[in-house]
């Protein structure tokens, strides 16, 4: 992952990434200051806290973007240990075991929230997701209060802070919200009740902030029935890439995960944590289905980040379920999802690639059109960002003159 960052990430702005730097601009001229950053709402996504990342670090990358890129792939490496912690913690054990779930979870399938660094705040609001989920876990069963409450504070603190990474944050408070609410702990109870009172303190926010850049949902979005299509799309969509495939894929998965937790049950295990971010992840598909519905028709590989964790949270508790059948069926059942998973990521990994090579020559002909001098048509400025054509070559000036991104000296491109 981080490899495939540092290779194929697109260190310029495109598209969406020109926001960034027009908040740059407008936080070295005073126009907004760091607490305006942390503030800042992109579309219908609070994004404040990526913002304030990229504005405090950038300088000395002279605010290239593909350094941010291998922060999106560490943001997911940090996920990936923390789901394997908390997988350990509900039972789970055996090396194949572990790397088959840390595969999925890393899949590149996700491969443009590494690409483009803009894409920071989902890999963000993932990672502190389950941060947070491990944490509701953890307050259940310490023995000392101070503990607890260690551990509670940073449970509102990482609550806190995933409210200023996207749109889909408040799935976080749902995953955070059950391992506290099956505890029959008194802190973790009232542990649940900060997390509500968090929950209604950054949601209402939320809600009261985005009025002021709500547009009307997009058209592709469609109706209810598009709507559970694209749920269930969004929910495949980390293991391929076609649209009847992803959509057949996330039937699989969901039946499969309602199917474990009664077997599960019924053999007497509790894996809370595998269970909460699960619901954590179907949480976060749901939030885009509600701002996407149908998306379309197409699958985008930005919002897979999402439901890994519900894919790998359904192969864990189905290798705690094969732990009490017998060795043949327990084998078998390992072989084939071996089979089938090193297939889809294989399938994946291939298709990342091309996409990497893809963006990296698109990079090439923009950074090209950016460094050319005079007029640029609009159409030209258009493969930059669709925006308008004056906004877009002021803030190529702005790069320009300030010797950042692109026009930085050659030792510090």
């Amino acid at each position: 992952m981080l490899a495939y960052a540092a290779k194929f990430a697109v260190r310029i702005p495109i598209w969406d990434g020109w926001s960034w730097i027009l908040l740059l601009k407008e936080y070295q001229s005073g126009e907004k200051s760091l607490f305006g950053v942390l503030s800042f709402v992109h579309i219908e996504h609070p994004y404040g806290l990526p913002s304030a990342l990229f504005v405090a670090v950038g300088h000395p990358f002279r605010y290239r973007f593909d350094p941010l890129c291998v922060v999106c792939a560490g943001f997911l490496c940090v996920g990936a240990l923390v789901f394997l912690r908390g997988a350990h913690r509900d039972g789970l054990r055996g090396l194949f075991n572990f790397l088959l779930i840390a595969a999925v979870l890393l899949s590149l399938r996700q491969c443009d929230n590494v690409l483009y660094a803009f894409q920071l705040g989902f890999p963000m609001t993932v990672a502190l997701g389950l941060i947070a989920v491990y944490c509701a876990v953890k307050i259940g069963e310490v023995e000392t209060t101070r503990t607890a409450a260690a551990w509670m504070a940073l449970l509102v603190f990482v609550l806190s802070a995933a409210m200023l990474s996207s749109a889909a944050a408040p799935a976080c408070f749902v995953g955070a919200a059950l391992p506290l609410f099956l505890s029959r702990d008194k802190r973790a109870l009232r542990a649940l009740m900060a997390v509500a009172l968090a929950a209604a303190f950054w949601v209402g926010r939320y809600i009261f902030s985005i009025f002021r850049h709500a547009r009307a949902r997009p058209e592709e979005a469609g109706g209810a029935a598009d709507a559970v299509v694209g749920f269930l799309s969004v929910i495949g969509s980390g293991l391929t890439d076609s649209r009847a495939g992803s959509v057949m894929a996330g039937v699989v998965i969901l039946a499969t995960f309602v199917i474990l937790l009664v077997a599960l049950r019924r053999q007497g295990r509790h894996a809370v944590f595998l269970i909460s971010v699960g619901l954590f992840s179907l949480a976060l598909a749901a939030t885009v289905t509600a701002g996407r519905g149908g998306m379309g028709g197409i699958v985008p590989s930005r919002y897979t980040s999402f439901t890994l964790p519900l894919v790998a949270a359904t192969l864990a508790l189905l290798f705690l379920w094969l732990r009490e059948q017998p060795p043949l069926r327990r084998q078998m059942a390992m072989a084939a999802c071996a089979i089938l998973l090193g297939i889809s990521i294989a399938k994946g990994t291939a298709e990342a690639w091309d996409s990497g090579k893809e963006a990296h020559t698109q990079a090439t002909t923009l950074a090209a059109i950016m460094k050319r001098e005079g007029p640029k048509s609009a159409q030209e400025i258009g493969l930059l960002n669709p925006g308008p054509t004056s906004l877009i070559d002021s803030l190529v000036q702005f790069l320009k003159e300030e010797k950042y991104n692109l026009f930085a000296s050659p030792s510090l491109r």
